[in-house]
């Protein structure tokens, strides 16, 4: 008994000794080791401090662009095929930082910076994509909501994102993108949605799927920029469920019409009122969507109507994600006066892919526009991968 005790006491140490052997590979390990640490170090993106988070996102939506502006009207506008910076969802970078200042109370800033492709000239060339700061701003989120001041969306922005399907990476409610970034220097819808701006904003605690939103911000021209938006979020059995209502008031000069070649788009100036109203419906088990925004806008003698239905279906064909089949149609009517109406009518088809593995979709888009009998159609073709 007592030579097997001394037999496994022997083994015991033996297996505590071999491990430490194995692991001298020599004095130069350990040196290796820090050198190739300091090499990451030095190549990794590092914060500040160690107080606040950081999160870099965005995405990158390019494409193909074809356009016939009705056999070349005034100049020569028809493009055969132009790579180009996809407008209706803009490639962008993005910088979020959060600090906990306490348990449900958390300060944070964001910073944003799009890529627009535009022809300010409106002479039918396309340039390089130009960077532009659309988010710069700082905000606080505490229980009884957030507060954000500095460049930010108001409380209207993104009404046009109220869409429960995928499709809004190439169509969205209410816009003339690309046509917008490509031909109008980027003036779009015309500004239905509130825009990036200068403002205070508040938006409150999510209750029972509601959340109420508010801006306020100083006119580039004198007066105030406001507005005010009620979003809603839900699901019922088999049908999920997306809506906003809002209202802005707009004091900013801006131009008066909008040129494309001989046609003229009067869009007014000085003071506006805009109505908005979205939502959007989808069948979970079967795909099947609907989505539509309503615009009402009243200028200094300027009324502006318009309406925007979109409708389609995205099961699951393939594996690799949704395919999403849609048609859309959209009417906006400018009204200056007895016998001064004009009319921009638009329809559509397109697919989009999703691609689940590399956050990605793929895209194609048919649109005419019809403006005072004049066709402008355009096709996209193009992919948006998200990071």
């Amino acid at each position: 008994m007592r030579r097997i005790l001394w037999a496994a006491a022997l083994a015991v140490g033996l297996a505590f000794s071999l491990p430490a052997a194995a692991a001298d590979f020599g004095g130069d390990c350990c040196a290796d080791l820090e050198e190739r640490v300091a090499e990451l170090e030095a190549t990794a993106a590092r914060k500040g401090n160690r107080k606040v988070s950081l999160t870099v996102y965005g995405q990158v939506n390019a494409g193909v662009l074809w356009t016939d502006l009705d056999n070349n009207i005034g100049n020569d506008l028809s493009k055969d095929a132009t790579i180009t910076q996809n407008g209706v969802d803009p490639s962008f970078i993005g910088f979020r930082g959060e600090g906990v200042i306490r348990p449900g109370w958390v300060g944070g800033f964001i910073i944003e910076v799009d890529l627009r492709q535009l022809d300010i000239g409106n002479s039918g060339a396309f340039g390089d994509a130009s960077p532009r700061v659309r988010q710069s701003a700082v905000y606080v989120s505490t229980p009884m909501g957030r507060i954000t001041v500095g460049k930010t969306g108001q409380a209207t922005e993104g009404f046009d994102e109220i869409d429960l399907s995928q499709t809004g990476v190439v169509a969205r409610t209410l816009s003339i993108q690309p046509l917008a970034d490509t031909y109008l220097t980027g003036i779009d819808r015309p500004w239905w949605d509130g825009t990036y701006r200068n403002v205070v904003r508040y938006d409150s605690p999510s209750l029972a799927g509601f959340m109420v939103s508010a801006s306020w911000g100083s006119a580039s021209g004198g007066g105030d920029n406001w507005d005010v938006a009620l979003r809603y979020a839900g699901e019922f059995g088999d049908f999920k469920l997306a809506a906003g209502l809002g209202y802005r008031h707009d004091e900013d000069i801006v131009v008066d019409v909008l040129d494309v070649t001989t046609i003229k788009i009067p869009l007014g100036d000085d003071t506006r009122n805009v109505i908005l109203a979205s939502a959007s419906i989808q069948h979970s088990p079967s795909g099947l969507f609907l989505t539509g925004e309503y615009g009402d806008q009243d200028w200094s003698g300027l009324d502006v109507r318009g309406w925007h239905v979109k409708g389609g279906i995205e099961p699951r064909l393939v594996s690799a994600g949704r395919t999403s089949f849609f048609g859309e149609y959209s009417d906006q009517k400018f009204d200056s006066g007895p016998g001064n109406d004009l009319t921009i009518k638009m329809w559509g088809l397109g697919i989009v892919q999703s691609i689940d593995a590399a956050a990605m979709q793929l895209y194609v888009s048919y649109r005419v526009y019809d403006v005072e009998d004049t066709d402008i159609s355009q096709v996209m073709a193009g992919a948006r991968i998200r990071f």
